[in-house]
């Protein structure tokens, strides 16, 4: 028992040990909590407002992160620009990569807004219903411009966790969904002169939040003790060397972020065009699991700066053993939620028992989808910490090719057997088992990549 208790003393209090990377990941795992807590106020109210907003809601909102992924995945990878600069003593160069970051971020608004002309035409040939497409078409148009906020907030969020000053990040989120809570119920049900605006205030209530966030983060940059060294201002001329390199490293991690979201979105497509009922259930369980998935995704963030730092230091060994820590973190962490998945179900639905009738309905087919993520979900957190790691050396070339590959594999199986006819719970059933199975071949992948230990001598910087 001694050896025990003392070995768990050094798990704790040695550098970069579970104490060492709760410290920077903990803010990170509260901010990316914040996401899915506005997202979860966001289908609470519009479930009290209409069913077939809450379905809405989640395939817009599906669809917009999946638009934003590619651009946001690149600006994001400033972070390991950033750490690997800060780790090799280069301040003068981080201004450079956040000008740079903000250039991409920019080449990518056209990108982003042309799709709202013809996002009603998609659902409707995807086979939704006309009613449910308008009302998509409606919330997108409106949810986009959250979307434009979310990435130039990136690009600062980036430069904070680089710089491993999560803090201000987390109360930037905190305030945000703060905000957005408040927001909801005035802007979808209406109160004095503000009118019942539904699935379009829920919307609006997510782009001021987003841009409030961005102003506040704007705010913590301007006042960094470090701000000058940074060299800001000469970092704004262009360099096309270095936009390639951006590119080069930081286009693969956006284009692995966007080949995941559109598996994703084809999935939540499919279980709509099964029937509203189905969409709905998704909605609830996706929304649930994002209790569980994004805070570990906010610790693989925290994993990204700690690596890239280390690895700028030419300190492989101690990039080794925040992996060790963050993967303790993260199982821990994730086990709760399993537990609650498949002991305690009914509960995490309490709140969203709005409409007994129409619950009645999504009930039973939600506590079937939640426990294909009670299965996957460990399988889930194993994938990001053993990602999070490669993105922090620059392995991002092979992150994105096994996203491209399991993707395109997960749809073939999914589509294969989606029989026409078929009994619906029968196909949504096969598709959620195609899903965890996608996941489980991801963690296996990367598990062995960073057993391997290639990561370990990769940079993404000069020298």
């Amino acid at each position: 028992m001694h050896r025990i208790i003392t070995w768990l003393k050094i798990l704790w209090g040695q550098p970069l040990g579970l104490q060492h990377v709760l410290v920077i990941a903990a803010p990170l795992m509260i901010s990316t909590a914040c996401y899915s807590i506005m997202q979860f106020f966001d289908r609470l109210f519009l479930l009290y407002h209409s069913p077939t907003d809450v379905g809405a809601m989640a395939t817009v909102g599906t669809m917009v992160w999946t638009l934003c992924s590619l651009p946001l995945g690149m600006v994001s990878y400033v972070t390991t620009f950033v750490a690997q600069y800060r780790g090799a003593e280069q301040p003068g160069q981080i201004g450079r990569s956040v000008a740079h970051a903000f250039y991409l971020a920019l080449a990518s608004v056209p990108f982003l807004l042309l799709p709202g002309w013809y996002v009603e035409d998609f659902f409707i040939w995807f086979g939704h219903e006309p009613e449910l497409a308008k009302a998509e078409g409606l919330c997108f148009r409106i949810y986009i411009l959250s979307g434009l906020g979310m990435l130039a907030n990136g690009v600062l969020e980036g430069l904070l966790v680089g710089l491993e000053k999560t803090r201000p990040v987390m109360a930037a989120n905190i305030y945000a969904t703060m905000l957005n809570i408040v927001l909801d119920p005035l802007m979808i049900f209406g109160w004095w002169l503000i009118p019942s605006m539904g699935i379009e205030g829920a919307a609006w209530a997510t782009v001021l939040s987003m841009w409030a966030k961005f102003g506040y983060s704007l705010w913590v940059v301007s006042r960094l003790e470090d701000f000058a060294s940074f060299r800001f201002a000469a970092g704004w001329r262009f360099d096309g060397g270095f936009i390639r390199r951006f590119l080069f490293f930081g286009g693969p991690s956006g284009l692995q972020w966007f080949i995941e979201g559109m598996a994703i979105l084809y999935f939540i497509a499919v279980m709509g065009r099964l029937g509203e009922a189905y969409l709905s259930a998704t909605s609830l369980a996706f929304s649930i699991n994002l209790l569980a998935f994004i805070p570990v995704y906010g610790l693989g963030m925290g994993l990204t700066s700690i690596v890239g730092n280390q690895l700028g230091q030419d300190n492989a060994p101690m990039a080794k053993r925040a992996l060790h820590s963050a993967m303790i973190i993260a199982l821990a962490f994730t086990a709760v939620f399993v537990v609650l998945y498949t002991v305690f179900p009914r509960t995490l639905l309490t709140l969203h028992r709005a409409n007994t009738e129409n619950f009645a309905e999504l009930e039973p087919i939600v506590l079937n989808f939640l426990f294909y993520v009670a299965v996957y979900c460990l399988l889930d957190t194993i994938q990001i910490v053993k990602v999070s790691v490669l993105k922090g050396a620059g392995d991002t070339w092979f992150v994105t090719g096994t996203f491209l590959l399991t993707s395109a594999l997960f749809v073939w199986i999914g589509g294969s057997l989606d029989q026409p006819g078929a009994d619906p719970n029968e196909v949504a059933s096969r598709w959620w088992w195609a899903l965890t199975g996608w996941i489980a071949t991801l963690a296996l992948i990367f598990w062995l990549r960073v057993a391997q230990g290639k990561w370990m001598k990769m940079k993404v910087i000069e020298g």
